[in-house]
């Protein structure tokens, strides 16, 4: 089944930052933490009760990132990791406009991203892994964060193709209707930007079709489309995949139990779906550890476990060859 674990098309860099790296630029920042006070700073609790008590896992991975030299450290370790753990292909994303608290601008932000992935890259380069990122855009209110959110439209514009596939929109969703968004969105459909939302976890249908009305070409999660029949009818009809991350809607407290998740739902729906990992220091987790989680609690067998490893080939944001190298790739 892990032959399948090939493409992640939803990661968080700054949730997905390798403990030991993280204790590294902590001790550099000095910040004396043992491995252990790491993990419970930057795993979620057990005993989470919902996605706003998750990301509160993100305080201090944002800390550690707030210079060029933190940054550039974690892109480079997370690279790592992925290729470690025989990732081919992933679309790691974050949001800049959430770094400059020490004064970075957004560009300087992503071009320290760009030299942590060249540095894995410069010193592995028999590696087969590929990566391209997704900016950020953040929910929220108020002038400096649409200001910021603005700025990292026109920074995917900037580097799309140059290292950068796409834009998207994070944050708590419960709290930011999507559709607040929507001249943002309308900015970066106009500036031929494609984009991924996440919807449809912490609220509901709604915020699937709201990120439907704006354009969005993936979903980030999107599970809760089955509590509504006409939102199901409209992903079919626009072809858009869902970016699908089990363990972290377990996390957030959307399903009670891995065996309540609804994959068999989805796909008997004609859903086009897709397995991640959301983040993978924050949820403890790897994409084997997802399809083995499917595999051993949801019935996914190995025929279905490459049909979602398809989707994900043809879902990428990257150009047309490289989704014919990873189809190729997967049907050897």
């Amino acid at each position: 089944m892990s032959s399948c674990a090939l493409i992640d098309l939803h990661v968080h860099l700054d949730g997905s930052i390798p403990l030991p790296a993280a204790a590294q630029l902590a001790a550099e920042a000095g910040l004396n933490f043992s491995l252990d006070e790491l993990q419970e700073k930057m795993q979620v609790p057990a005993h989470c009760q919902d996605l706003n008590q998750y990301l509160a896992t993100f305080e201090l991975p944002l800390k550690l990132m707030q210079s060029e030299q933190g940054i550039r450290a974690v892109a480079k370790a997370f690279h790592k990791q992925l290729d470690a753990e025989g990732i081919l292909y992933a679309e790691p994303r974050f949001a800049p406009g959430s770094l400059t608290a020490e004064g970075l601008s957004q560009q300087e932000i992503l071009e320290a991203a760009l030299a942590g992935r060249a540095d894995f890259f410069a010193e592995n380069p028999q590696s087969e892994l590929h990566t391209a990122y997704i900016l950020c855009a953040m929910r929220g209110t108020g002038e400096e964060l649409k200001r910021k959110n603005e700025q990292s439209i026109d920074l995917a514009v900037a580097y799309l193709g140059k290292g950068v596939v796409a834009a998207d929109l994070a944050g708590a969703e419960a709290l930011f209707a999507t559709e607040n968004f929507s001249s943002l969105f309308a900015e970066a459909q106009r500036k031929d930007v494609p984009f991924t939302i996440h919807a449809g976890e912490a609220a509901g249908p709604e915020s699937i079709k709201a990120a439907l009305r704006l354009g969005a070409q993936r979903i980030g999660h999107g599970v809760r489309s089955l509590e509504d029949v006409s939102v199901i009818q409209d992903l079919k009809a626009a072809n858009v995949t869902l970016e699908i991350c089990p363990t972290s809607n377990l996390q957030t407290r959307i399903f009670e139990s891995i065996e309540r998740f609804p994959l068999e739902q989805l796909l008997d729906a004609g859903l086009t779906v897709t397995i991640n990992t959301d983040n993978m220091t924050a949820s403890n987790t790897t994409l084997s550890h997802e399809f083995e989680l499917l595999q051993q609690y949801c019935g996914l067998d190995k025929n279905t476990a490459r049909e979602l490893a398809e989707n994900a080939a043809r879902a990428v944001f990257s150009d047309s060859s490289e989704k014919d190298c990873l189809l190729a790739y997967l049907r050897q």
